[in-house]
C-alpha cells in the first residue's frame, strides 16, 4: 500500500509539473537596435541577456512589404531535434502563431535558429487590408499596411517564442515603431540597388502575375549532395520581372549561393512566366516577384 500511495504522489507531482509549463526564460536588452544595411537585405539586430547567457536576434526583411524571419543565435538555446515548426506571439497578449523552423549557418560559424515567419501584422490582418474597400490601387495599398505596421510595433513590448525551443524563450524588444520606420528606410534604399523606384511600386495597379505555377512548383530539384547529407533549407529568391513579363535577373539572400541556392535560381529562371506588373496607368513595367522555396 505504501509503494501505491508513494507512484500515486509521483504521478500527480507529474502532472503538476506538466500544468505549470515549460520554463520561461526572459532576455533583456543589452545593446541597442543596430540596422545592418546587406546587398540583398535589412537586418535588424539586437543582443539580448537573462544575466548568464545571450541570445542575438535578426529581424530581416528582403523586399517591401511587413514580411520579416527572425533569426535567433547564442548557446543557450536548447532546441527539439524534431521541431519542424515553432510558435510564438507579441506580447503583450497577441495572439499566438506558427512559424517554420530551421537551422542555419551564421558567417561567423555559429548555429542560429530562423523563425521564417516573424512579420509584426499576421497573413490575415494583411490580407483584411488589402481586401477592405480603398481608393488606393491594389493589390498592394501600401502605405495603409505600413501604416498598420507602425501601429502595431508601437503596441510591441516583447516576443515570445513558446515552441520549438526546450524553454520558452522571452526577449523584452521594446516598443518596435522606430526599428520599423528604420527598416522601412533601409529597404527603400534595397529597392533603388535593384534599379527599382519604391515610390512608384507604391502606386503599382497590379503586381507580376506568376502564369505557370504547378509547373513552376515541380521543377527545382534537390540537390543530391544535399539530400545525401540529409540537409534542408529555406531558399527566398526575388526575380526582377521587365516589362514583357519575363525573368531578367534571380538574386538570394546569402552571400555566398549554395547548392539550395543554385537549384533555385535555376530552376525560376529558366521556366517561370508571368504577366508584367502594371503601374498607375496600366501600363506595364518592370517590378519583382518573390518566392519562397522549402527543401526538406
Amino acid at each position: 500500500m505504501k509503494r501505491l500511495t508513494l507512484l500515486l504522489a509521483a504521478c500527480a507531482a507529474l502532472f503538476s509539473t506538466m500544468a505549470v509549463g515549460k520554463e520561461r526564460r526572459v532576455y533583456a536588452p543589452a545593446s541597442p537596435w543596430n540596422m545592418e544595411y546587406a546587398d540583398n537585405s535589412c537586418r535588424l539586430i539586437r543582443n539580448f541577456s537573462d544575466g548568464r547567457n545571450s541570445i542575438t536576434a535578426a529581424f530581416e526583411r528582403a523586399s517591401p512589404g511587413p514580411h520579416m524571419t527572425l533569426g535567433l543565435a547564442g548557446s543557450a538555446l536548447d532546441v527539439w531535434k524534431s521541431a519542424a515548426n515553432a510558435s510564438f506571439f507579441f506580447g503583450p497578449g497577441g495572439k499566438k502563431r506558427e512559424s517554420g523552423f530551421y537551422k542555419m549557418e551564421l558567417a561567423d560559424g555559429r548555429t542560429s535558429w530562423l523563425l521564417s515567419e516573424a512579420s509584426l501584422l499576421s497573413h490575415e490582418e494583411v490580407t483584411a487590408i488589402n481586401s477592405s474597400p480603398s481608393d488606393m490601387p491594389l493589390p498592394a495599398p501600401f502605405a495603409r499596411v505600413r501604416e498598420a505596421e507602425i501601429d502595431a510595433g508601437k503596441a510591441v513590448s516583447s516576443v515570445v517564442i513558446t515552441e520549438g525551443f526546450k524553454q520558452e524563450i522571452e526577449l523584452q524588444l521594446g516598443s518596435m515603431a522606430d526599428p520599423v520606420g528604420a527598416m522601412e528606410a533601409c529597404v527603400a534604399d534595397l529597392v533603388r540597388s535593384w534599379g527599382l523606384d519604391p515610390q512608384r511600386l507604391e502606386t503599382l495597379s497590379c503586381a507580376p502575375q506568376l502564369l505557370n505555377a504547378p509547373e513552376v512548383g515541380n521543377t527545382a530539384r534537390y540537390p543530391r549532395e544535399m539530400l545525401r547529407q540529409s540537409l534542408g533549407g529555406l531558399v527566398e529568391v526575388r526575380l526582377i520581372v521587365d516589362e514583357l513579363g519575363r525573368a531578367d535577373t534571380c538574386h538570394i539572400n546569402v552571400a555566398e549561393p549554395g547548392p539550395f541556392e543554385e537549384a533555385a535560381c535555376k530552376a525560376l529562371m529558366s521556366v517561370a512566366r508571368f504577366n508584367p506588373a502594371l503601374d498607375a496607368e496600366g501600363k506595364p513595367t518592370r517590378s519583382y516577384w518573390t518566392q519562397r522555396i522549402v527543401f526538406r
